[in-house]
């Protein structure tokens, strides 16, 4: 085997190991439980929860169902 080809091969296991261990889940992102409005509750409260958080949308949530979310307040 050439060396430089050697020298390559080494080189992609590392990055193909790295990549393995960078890898992210869904689960690590997810915000646990859901924070959400429902349609009832003020856009003061919607306002609120997205801001305070950070989010860059509210879900809205109806006995449990998702009916929507807000992005645009």
């Amino acid at each position: 085997m050439d060396a430089r080809l050697s020298t390559v091969r080494k080189i992609l296991d590392t990055f193909k190991k790295a990549e393995k261990e960078l890898l992210v889940l869904i689960r690590d992102l997810i915000y646990f439980p859901v924070r959400h409005i429902s349609p009832s509750d003020s856009i003061e409260e919607a306002v609120n929860l997205k801001y305070i958080n950070g989010f860059l949308q509210v879900h809205v949530l109806e006995n449990g169902v998702p009916v929507g979310s807000i992005y645009k307040i």
